[in-house]
C-alpha cells in the first residue's frame, strides 16, 4: 500500500515487484499494475494514469544447430547423406519448427545433377533433441574432381 499524506504529497513513492527467474523458454510475458483509491473523504483526488504494463523478456534460450559442421557422401545407387539438427543448448518446452533446405555449391541439384534438392520443415516436439533428414546423392557417370 502506498500512502500519500501532507508530509509526502509531492514525493514519488515506489513499490518493488520481484520478477521470478525460471529455466523455461517462453514468449514475452506481461502483467499490469493498477493504482486504486481507497476511502478519501476529505479531498477530491483524481488518478491521471492508473495502470502501467510490465513486460517480462525471457532470458532462457534454446540453441539448435547441425550435429556436425560437415557431412560427406559417396555417389552410388540409393546413396544419401543423413543431415541432423539438434538442440545444442537448453531444453524445448514446446514444439518448434525450423526450415532445412539445400543450396548449390560445387555440387548442383540441376544438370548435371549431383544431389536432389531438399526443402523441409523439421519439427522438434517438446523435450526432443534431434531431428534428421536424408539428402539423396545422385549417381552419375561424370568424372568429377573431389
Amino acid at each position: 500500500t502506498l500512502t500519500f499524506d501532507s508530509t509526502n504529497l509531492l514525493t514519488p513513492q515506489c513499490v518493488d515487484i520481484t520478477i521470478i527467474d525460471d529455466d523455461l523458454v517462453e514468449v514475452e510475458e506481461m502483467f499490469t499494475v493498477v493504482l486504486s483509491l481507497q476511502n478519501n473523504p476529505r479531498q477530491q483526488v483524481l488518478l491521471q494514469t492508473s495502470t502501467a504494463s510490465i513486460s517480462i523478456a525471457d532470458n532462457d534460450a534454446v540453441t539448435i544447430g547441425f550435429e556436425q559442421p560437415q557431412y560427406s557422401a559417396t555417389e552410388g545407387i540409393d546413396a544419401s547423406v543423413e543431415v541432423c539438427a539438434l538442440v545444442v543448448d537448453g531444453a524445448l518446452e514446446r514444439e518448434v519448427v525450423i526450415d532445412l533446405f539445400t543450396t548449390d555449391g560445387s555440387a548442383t541439384s540441376a544438370e548435371p545433377v549431383d544431389y536432389t534438392s531438399v526443402s523441409v520443415e523439421l519439427t522438434f516436439s517438446a523435450g526432443s533433441s534431434r531431428n534428421c533428414q536424408d539428402v539423396p546423392i545422385e549417381d552419375d557417370d561424370i568424372l568429377e574432381s573431389t
